[in-house]
């Protein structure tokens, strides 16, 4: 359950208004349905590794050039 890879159960919105007799007697009584389907994810770790790896690798190009040097 607690697997980032698995998919998650929907969430499904639902935004709708009433309508009187009249209105819909008067006008067309059919209903409009639309379905988006919206994907994120979290790029918290991915930033944490980059951050490391970037703190690293400049660590490793100053001993470098401190050695060529």
């Amino acid at each position: 359950m607690d697997e980032d890879e698995m998919i998650h159960v929907p969430y499904l919105r639902i935004n709708y208004r009433e309508r009187t007799s009249a209105y819909i007697s008067e006008t067309n009584s059919e209903a409009w349905v639309f379905f988006g389907t919206y994907y994120s994810s979290s790029t918290e770790t991915f930033w944490k590794n980059a951050s490391a790896i970037f703190w690293v690798l400049l660590v490793v190009l100053i001993l470098i050039i401190i050695v060529k040097t």
